[in-house]
This record gives structure tokens, sequence and C-alpha cells, in this order.
């Protein structure tokens, strides 16, 4: 659990406790379609993957920045978001033919492994969107799947209760 600083005037100046800001997570670098199962198609949260290509520098360094950008700069709702990166390239073909891919640069954002939103172009703007969306999307499923445990849990709850309570009156029945 982190420590916040209180910005209350009773604790105004007192920096002693206060924990320096996390690093930003990672950029994850996919080069094999097992990577891309794991990063991407089996995460249990939101992931946006970018597939650039060497052949066109000025669109990928425009693409890495605007990801190391998004990464350094996430707002809480990013925080578990993973970012993915695949440079389309010969060794990356069979990720590449995995995602689909039919142009450059391609940003494709998943819940629960699952598309939710694509976009072609080298648009920051579009892509800092895209993650916001996304990542919403991913905080409304799993509230959703909390929901469901929750009564799949009540409803164990309730059968085991009614098992106990059958069990009671046959015993008391025998008695």
């Amino acid at each position: 659990m982190r420590k916040t600083v209180s910005t209350s005037a009773k604790g105004k100046g007192s920096k002693k406790n206060a924990l320096p800001p996390p690093p930003p997570p990672v950029i994850r670098r996919v080069d094999t379609v097992e990577e891309l199962e794991l990063e991407v198609l089996t995460y249990a949260g939101a992931a946006m993957v970018v597939v650039v290509s060497p052949l066109t520098p000025s669109t990928t360094d425009t693409m890495i920045t605007a990801l190391e950008q998004l990464n350094s700069n996430r707002p809480p709702l990013l925080a578990d978001m993973h970012l993915v990166v695949v440079y389309a390239l010969e060794s990356t073909k069979d990720v590449c033919q995995a995602l689909d891919v039919s142009s450059l640069p391609l940003v494709r954002s998943y819940v629960y492994g699952d598309v939710v939103h694509e976009f072609t172009g080298d648009s920051k703007e579009k892509m800092l969107l895209l993650a916001t969306l996304t990542a919403t999307a991913a905080s409304q499923k799993a509230a959703l799947l909390a929901e469901k445990e929750k009564q799949l849990r009540a409803e164990a709850d309730a059968a085991a209760a009614a098992a106990a309570a059958a069990a009671a009156a046959q015993a008391v029945a025998e008695v």
C-alpha cells in the first residue's frame, strides 16, 4: 500500500514519510506469439499494442515517443495497462500474422484479451484517447466480474447453508 502526503494544514511541510513516485511501468516488447498471449491475449485487464516498422523511421520514432510519454505520464486509470510494442520484422512475422496486421502503424487495444478499439496512423491524441477508453472499459469489466464472483459466492454460501440445515434437520429427525 502506498503512503500519501497529506495536503491539510496539519501535514504541510512534513515530507518525512512521503515516498518518491513509483517508476513508470515498462513498455513491453513482444517478439513471439507466446509473449503476445502472455502480455495481451490472456491478460486480465487493459492492454495496448502498437505495431511499427523500422522501415519508416520517422513514423516509428513518433509512435515510440508517444508510447514512452504515455508510459511515463500515466494517470492512475492507466496504471495497470500493459503497453506493448511490436516491430514488424521478418522475425516477428508470426506475431504480425496473429494480429492480422494489414497496415502500419497499428494501434489496437484489448480488454481481457478482446479487441475493443483500433486505428492505423500516427496520432498521439488518438493513442491517449484509446488508452483512456480501454482502461475505463477494463475497470468496468473488472467491476462486473467482481460482482459476478460475489453473486457466485453468495449462491455457494446459500447452498452450503441449505445443505447444513437439511443435514441438521435429518439428524434431528433420526433422534
